[in-house]
């Protein structure tokens, strides 16, 4: 009876180990598919694919999972979970495809629209602008012949002439000139690109303030255009032998100031400013010009080689018909079956020099 139950104990022994090896079999045959799966989509989720593996990397990541110590007890669920430290040089060791270029996952960075260079703008500021409703302006120019002296004829004080003085008066009239320019655009391209009508606009005004300034001091009247400072200015006389540019500059102060003005400015070209700013003495010292006696403003509008110096508050006035502005058309030629607009840019004024001596005008 006894050897029975021992042998019945035996064969369930045996049949339970068994039962454990092929469940133990069967579990790290799952575990070794799950983490196959788990590598394959992880370097799916990496390279792009979900069904590619890099050669060596999935090999990498088996060998160390399945080498580990506790790789058996989470077969046997024995453990609930198993953590392994991988080593990066050999997890990647067999990767061969490098990538090496972005271009086609990010996009380059595109700028705002990038224009022409702009110059300052200055000589405006020195004039009094002032803005009206008319087309013209006519103004009468005074000219005074000063004879005011003290009442006297030897040896009387009283009962004698007082001196006489003279003035004239003539007619003087300004025009308001228009300047404009226009550019056409499609509607489309308009449509698509909200910067470009923003830049078309700021390009043409800024068109218009170059011509402006340029007709303000060169303008000579003719064909449309401002009677400019220059052409009204008075000539330089204080010519003296020997002179070099800067006696030139000071002694065109003082005809303004012999001319009962007061300099507010010196207009020269850039090239002669800088000339001006880089003079030295016998000794190798800049020369600095006191901008404390009048500032120099220097323009491309001015011609290289001359200058024009000024009381330009009390000479003359500017005077703004109507402001720069922008209008957008299609009604030009056969604009409108083109899907086509015009934009134009324009501005109307007009200049009035009261005083031609308060303008000094020559060359250095």
């Amino acid at each position: 009876m006894e050897t029975q139950e021992l042998e019945m104990l035996q064969d369930t022994l045996k049949k339970g180990l068994k039962e454990l090896g092929e469940r133990t079999t069967s579990a790290m045959t799952e575990l070794k598919e799950r983490l196959k799966d788990v590598e394959q989509k992880q370097v799916g989720m990496r390279y792009g694919s979900g069904t590619h593996s890099l050669d060596g990397s999935h090999k990498a990541v088996s060998d160390a999972v399945q080498s580990s110590q506790g790789f058996a007890l989470l077969a046997g669920r024995e453990i609930p979970e198993l953590r392994v430290r991988l080593d990066a040089k050999s997890l990647y060791a067999g990767m061969k495809a490098a990538i090496v270029s972005q271009d086609a996952l990010i996009p380059p960075q595109r700028t705002e629209i990038i224009g022409a260079a702009q110059r300052r703008r200055t000589l405006r500021d020195l004039l009094n602008v002032r803005f009206t409703d008319a087309g013209s302006i006519e103004f009468p120019r005074a000219t005074l012949t000063n004879n005011a002296g003290p009442q006297y004829s030897s040896p009387n004080r009283e009962n004698v002439a007082k001196n006489e003085s003279a003035m004239s008066f003539s007619l003087e009239k300004a025009d308001a000139v228009t300047i404009a320019h226009w550019i056409p655009a499609s509607r489309q391209v308009l449509s698509d690109n909200g910067q470009l009508r923003a830049f078309i606009d700021g390009q043409l005004l800024y068109g218009l303030a170059i011509e402006e300034e340029d007709q303000i001091v060169l303008g000579d009247g003719t064909g449309g255009k401002i009677d400019g400072l220059v052409s009204q200015a008075t000539a330089y006389n204080r010519t003296t032998s020997g002179d070099t540019g800067v006696d030139v500059l000071r002694r065109s102060m003082t005809q303004v100031q012999l001319a009962d003005g007061n300099p507010s400015g010196i207009l020269l070209n850039p090239e002669d400013a800088e000339t001006l700013a880089l003079l030295k003495d016998s000794t190798g010292q800049y020369i600095s010009w006191n901008d404390k006696l009048v500032p120099i403003v220097a323009s491309n509008a001015i011609t290289a080689g001359t200058f024009l110096t000024g009381d330009f508050a009390q000479a003359c006035d500017y005077w703004i018909r109507e402001d720069a502005l922008v209008r957008i058309s299609e009604s030009h030629a056969d604009f409108f079956t083109k899907n086509m607009v015009a934009i134009l840019a324009e501005l109307r004024a007009m200049l009035t020099v009261y005083r031609p001596a308060l303008l000094v005008k020559g060359t250095l």
